[in-house]
């Protein structure tokens, strides 16, 4: 018997999370889900559902700090009942208990984050760049006593600089292959 959901859509809102009595935290959310079709007429049909997706534990936690309204995620879960007494008269309700998420595209909340950081990234760098010059006139006294043990490592961060970027490279061109469509 196979219990699986696969859902990709938008939030309709930022997640809820909450820490449970056991210490475990719960995360909620509605997702939207829109199917178009073309009817006999040729007229463009459109269909909406929303979806109540729950998790638990530290992919809640990442889901309140990662998602927020409007972003496109995909949910992949199981289909969980659960039953209300309200007012005398039993409710039924359907949740999608979720194993995983992914994010596919950022709500306005984490685009404002990722322009903030890009933004903060060069002002992090150009210290980073300044500190190894400052430090270039304190070397000088030793390489005189060892200059061929000081010349190897200050080629080192050069060498391994191309070596990182290029699996970030190919990483990059090789994600469109897996796409179904």
């Amino acid at each position: 018997m196979v219990n699986k959901v696969e859902l990709i859509g938008r939030l309709g809102a930022d997640p809820e999370v909450r820490v449970l009595d056991n210490g475990n935290n719960l995360g909620k959310f509605s997702l939207c889900t829109t199917e178009t079709w073309n009817d006999k007429q040729g007229v463009k049909q459109e269909e909406t559902t929303w979806h109540n997706v729950a998790m638990f534990g530290k992919m809640a936690e990442n889901a309140g700090r990662m998602l927020a309204k409007g972003s496109l995620v995909y949910v992949e879960g199981k289909i969980k009942t659960r039953t209300a007494d309200v007012d005398g008269v039993t409710k039924y309700y359907t949740d999608v208990i979720a194993r995983d998420f992914r994010i596919l595209s950022d709500g306005k909340r984490n685009m404002q984050q990722q322009q903030t950081s890009q933004q903060q990234a060069p002002q992090q760098q150009a210290p980073q760049q300044q500190a190894p010059q400052q430090q270039a006139p304190q070397q000088q006294a030793p390489q005189q006593q060892a200059p061929q043990q000081q010349a190897p490592q200050q080629q080192a961060p050069q060498q391994q600089a191309p070596q990182q970027q290029a699996p970030q490279q190919q990483a990059m061109v090789n994600t469109d292959d897996d796409l179904p469509f």
